[in-house]
């Protein structure tokens, strides 16, 4: 039990790394895709697996370079693409999970926490894992407000090595 506890707290510990790392850097305008509309269901899966071939490309390079750290690589610019700010949040939900990503539940509006992405929508994607670590992507999605899921208006995400 301990050791599932370490886990969640090194989990969010990244998450909470990868907030403060993306929130200090400029969010770029989307390069394609379009805000405000619904995407059919066949949209999502296809952006969905795009995004993960997306990610799946940028791993095995960091791979390749050995360039993976504990510290992340921010990979947001990328991500965007798929996910602009400005889409639904029903949509961006679904296509981190076409892409592979366990998502989680939307927090609740009258939450306690004082993080300052208490409203935040995380995923967690596994990529590789060996000895004792494993590497993960992890997407934050950022809400308008408490409670009001309609669109995502601002996205991080990362690439990250871990201790199990």
């Amino acid at each position: 039990m301990p050791d599932l506890m370490l886990h969640k707290n090194i989990s969010w510990l990244f998450v909470i790394g990868l907030t403060t790392m993306i929130h200090w850097s400029t969010v770029p305008s989307a390069s394609s895709g379009e805000t405000g509309r619904q995407m059919s269901p066949n949209e999502l899966v296809q952006s969905g697996k795009e995004l993960r071939n997306e990610i799946d490309s940028v791993y095995q390079t960091l791979k390749a370079e050995k360039k993976l750290s504990g510290r992340g690589t921010d990979i947001s610019d990328r991500v965007r693409k798929y996910i602009p700010p400005g889409t639904s949040f029903d949509d961006a939900e679904e296509i981190l999970r076409s892409a592979g990503f366990d998502v989680s539940s939307r927090p609740s509006s009258n939450t306690t926490d004082n993080r300052p992405d208490r409203y935040s929508v995380v995923g967690f994607l596994k990529l590789d894992g060996w000895l004792g670590f494993k590497i993960q992507a992890i997407a934050s999605l950022t809400p308008k407000g408490p409670g009001d899921y309609s669109e995502v208006i601002e996205l991080s995400a990362g690439i990250f090595v871990s201790s199990l």
